[in-house]
């Protein structure tokens, strides 16, 4: 026979000694503690919850700043040498003078960027503006004179047009039309690509005829009219 007790020996509601551990009991804070630690820590915290010091961010000086900057004129990318000396020199560590011209390398890169991008940007919208300049001067074109059939007219419009147009997007297009050559310092295009990208005007296979096309990435310091003629002068 199995003699069973409840609450007997246990007044809190449990079984047995299943868990004998005393409760925890929670205590808070008088107004006179709580004042008392305010004065202690005048920071704000309490006790040892966060002994860290705070990071402190110095700025350079307009000194120190002048100095680098007549350095990074001369020498964008100093060495370890370098760099060192003018730490010592303007009571930095060499390590905040790494960064300092790290950081200005990467805006001055930054820079650059932005302005070829914009510089790009500008000429790609006037190449834009004069393509519809000019297939409204094509299609407005008349020649009563001429005498000829108004079907060679309109194929001659529909050959520059194309020819605009192709120029355009082989000028915007990457991968797959245009590929790295196998030296890896042009860029030439993919015939086949080609070839099913603009069918109206591909060449047709000759065994006496090779056809080749690479392109340049640059930014040169003239309008877009006189390149087009430097181009066109072969």
């Amino acid at each position: 026979m199995i003699n069973t007790k409840f609450g007997s020996n246990n007044p809190e509601g449990g079984f047995g000694d299943q868990d004998p551990r005393p409760k925890k009991t929670h205590r808070r804070h008088t107004q006179h503690q709580i004042q008392e630690m305010e004065a202690n820590n005048p920071e704000g915290g309490f006790g040892d919850q966060d002994p860290r010091p705070k990071k402190t961010h110095r700025r350079h000086t307009q000194h120190q700043i002048q100095e680098m900057e007549a350095l990074f004129k001369e020498c964008p990318c100093p060495k370890p040498k370098q760099r060192k000396e003018l730490s010592r020199e303007l009571g930095l560590e060499p390590f905040q003078v790494k960064w300092w011209f790290q950081n200005k390398r990467n805006h001055m890169k930054t820079q650059l960027e932005l302005h070829e991008n914009t510089q790009l940007r500008n000429e790609n919208e006037k190449l834009r503006a004069d393509n519809m300049r000019y297939r409204e001067a094509l299609g407005s074109a008349s020649c009563p004179n001429c005498g000829g059939p108004t079907t060679i007219r309109e194929m001659i419009i529909e050959i520059v047009v194309a020819a605009m147009e192709e120029l355009i997007r082989m000028a915007q297009m990457g991968e797959p039309l245009w590929m790295t050559s196998l030296d890896g310092n042009t860029t030439v295009v993919n015939e086949d690509e080609y070839i099913r990208t603009f069918p109206r005007v591909a060449p047709k296979p000759n065994n006496h005829f090779k056809c080749e096309a690479s392109r340049e990435s640059a930014v040169v310091v003239m309008n877009h009219s006189n390149l087009v003629e430097i181009l066109m002068d072969v």
